[in-house]
């Protein structure tokens, strides 16, 4: 089924090649490398404010610049909870090469508490990593319930009820 699936996408690359390409989409035109995806990190939370901003059903901009900056601190805090304390993720040479993704060259508490775990380390060096990174977690906790409290003071019932829907609150 894997083999079926992978044939299936390879035909529809070719199909959308012989169409005119794939005029922008998922190519990077510069430099003549085509068929690189060319992912703007801006461009994707931009679309996806978006998404949120008609979910929400948010016509009026004024109001809309009350939410987004709220909106932004819950996504943020809960794309940095998620991270596990890891730091950006390291898709260079040293991914290629055994590294674990997301195990970038910052040494964050759950990149210490993965690298003692990796390394066996003796009970008084994992607790200590442990400790160390429940209290970080903790920490992160902390502050995306702060954000999403702050977002729940500014939205209507009605959005209220969407966000949680949404799963934002």
């Amino acid at each position: 089924m894997a083999v079926m699936l992978s044939l299936s996408a390879g035909e529809v690359m070719a199909q959308g090649k012989q169409k005119g390409g794939n005029k922008g989409q998922g190519s990077n035109q510069k430099g003549g490398k085509q068929g690189r995806s060319s992912f703007d990190p801006a461009q994707a939370e931009q679309r996806m404010l978006e998404r949120y901003k008609e979910r929400l059903e948010i016509k009026d901009e004024v109001e809309w610049k009350a939410i987004q900056p709220l909106l932004q601190r819950v996504l943020e805090a809960r794309r940095v909870l998620e991270s596990h304390g890891r730091g950006p993720t390291d898709r260079g040479p040293k991914a290629s090469q055994g590294q674990r993704p997301g195990a970038a060259a910052g040494n964050t508490e759950g990149d210490v508490l993965h690298k003692a775990v990796d390394a066996k380390a003796a009970g008084a060096e994992l607790n200590t990593a442990l400790a160390r990174y429940l209290e970080w977690r903790k920490t992160k906790q902390d502050d995306l319930l702060r954000a999403q409290a702050d977002l729940r003071m500014v939205l209507t019932p009605r959005q209220e009820a969407i966000a949680v829907l949404a799963d934002l609150l």
